[in-house]
């Protein structure tokens, strides 16, 4: 028996931006300006954003439980599907002891094994055991970069809606990376008129509407 789908936060947001509005749930000058033609699209209430502080969009109804247990397994974040599975015998091995930080381990058959080195395959060997047992756990968020971990936070919504307009800046969206040298905040930022941007975004056709938080 197959395995059901699992749709990730990715792709939920996208098939969200990608419905239309149920116009009842949007102010009447927003309805009017959606395209006729976006309008056949199936129907959903439009993803509700808040601009935190006047500057930040975030996800107005963002819960943790809906991300707990989204983050990639191992296998999943540094392999695209089936690429690991296409290595075999040493190249294997040597691939997943680089992926998890030990490419100063050597392994038997390393081409270039130096002699010294051997006393050292037996660490080797048990830290690759422990590697592959990981393989299909989620990774903590410590290997995550910024822009990674936002994805999972309140702000993944913005990022992606950010990501999925094809000229952001004209509707006044930055995407902020740090707002201080080493902070880790990765968001979007909105400058400009409230009313605008939602306007912007209905002639656009994405199901979403912003409001003050």
């Amino acid at each position: 028996m197959s395995k059901p789908a699992i749709c990730s936060r990715r792709q939920m947001l996208q098939v969200l931006l990608g419905t239309a509005p149920a116009l009842a749930l949007l102010e009447p000058t927003i309805a009017s300006l959606w395209p006729a033609d976006e309008l056949q699209r199936e129907t959903h209430a439009p993803l509700d954003f808040a601009l935190v502080g006047g500057l930040f969009l975030m996800e107005a109804n963002f819960s943790y439980d809906d991300v707990w247990g989204q983050l990639p397994t191992a296998r999943e974040y540094y392999w695209s599907t089936g690429e690991l599975e296409e290595l075999s015998g040493w190249e294997q091995d040597r691939a997943i002891l680089d992926a998890f930080g030990y490419d100063d381990h050597p392994l038997p058959d390393d081409p270039d094994l130096d002699p010294e080195c051997r006393e050292s395959i037996a660490e080797s060997l048990e830290a690759l055991r422990m590697c592959r047992e990981q393989l299909d756990e989620p990774i903590g968020w410590e290997r995550l970069s910024d822009y990674q971990a936002a994805r999972y936070l309140p702000q993944s919504a913005g990022v992606f809606l950010y990501e999925s307009i094809s000229e952001p800046d004209k509707l006044g969206l930055d995407l902020v990376e740090g707002l201080d040298p080493g902070s880790p905040f990765v968001c979007v930022h909105y400058r400009g008129d409230l009313d605008e941007l939602n306007r912007r975004l209905a002639q656009g056709g994405y199901n979403a509407v912003v409001r003050r938080g």
